[in-house]
């Protein structure tokens, strides 16, 4: 019979007295606790939605303070940097949704489905924080940009297109008119997809008709929200 060694149980410890202060680690949730804070203020603070806002600044503002306070060493940064990224992501679509009609009794708003998604991001997000300050993990390797930077281009289309934007370059009203749901789901997924390199574009122009359908489904025919399908140039004729 030969004896096999078991591999040793990773350990849930948050290391303390460390002796350097991590200022990046305790600096970014403070910036978050900020940008929460002013994104609390766009809704009323006796509403589920702003109070849950105004429990996560205090929670991201606790935590810059508990860091340097008991000296925390993060020795995940994967998944602390990540999961902050990830609650900085739920902030900005909070605040871009702000001003969208809310859910009134049992009728959902334009706003409900975002700001359901960025709960759950939010809240998902937050247990990631936490697993990355109690477990260990491997150094950060070198950054690839390419697909954060596409992911991010898909989602600033995706605003750009489904709402269109008016500003003034010299003078000049310039007006990007609103393309409606179908279009602006479309592009965001190809858009998006540039951020692999393994990207077939026959399968991902099918899933991109398929997510589009998905998406015309679920938030105009089966919740009745009152998206604008085609783009407004269409509609006028």
């Amino acid at each position: 019979m030969s004896d096999t060694t078991q591999p040793a149980p990773r350990q849930r410890k948050l290391t303390t007295g460390h002796h350097t202060l991590d200022w990046w680690a305790a600096g970014t949730p403070l910036l978050l606790a900020l940008c929460a804070a002013e994104t609390a203020r766009h809704f009323d603070p006796l509403t589920p939605m702003g109070a849950y806002l105004w429990v996560l600044c205090a929670a991201l503002a606790g935590l810059a303070v508990v860091i340097p306070a008991l000296r925390v060493h993060v020795t995940n940064h994967k998944d602390y940097y990540g999961g902050l990224a990830l609650i900085g992501l739920a902030l900005l679509a909070f605040w871009a949704g702000s001003d969208l009609a809310q859910m009134r009794g049992f009728s959902f708003g334009a706003g409900t489905a975002p700001r359901l998604f960025a709960t759950a991001l939010a809240f998902t997000a937050a247990i990631i924080t936490v697993t990355g300050l109690v477990t260990e993990g491997e150094p950060i390797g070198k950054y690839a940009v390419r697909g954060p930077f596409f992911v991010c281009l898909g989602i600033v289309c995706f605003a750009l297109l489904i709402r269109g934007v008016v500003f003034e370059w010299g003078g000049t009203v310039i007006k990007f008119p609103a393309f409606g749901l179908i279009i602006a789901s479309f592009i965001t997924f190809m858009v998006s997809a540039i951020a692999s390199k393994e990207t077939r574009w026959v399968e991902t122009t099918i899933m991109a008709a398929a997510i589009t359908a998905f998406c015309w489904f679920v938030f105009v025919w089966l919740l009745g929200l009152p998206f604008q399908l085609l783009p407004t140039f269409l509609l006028a004729r």
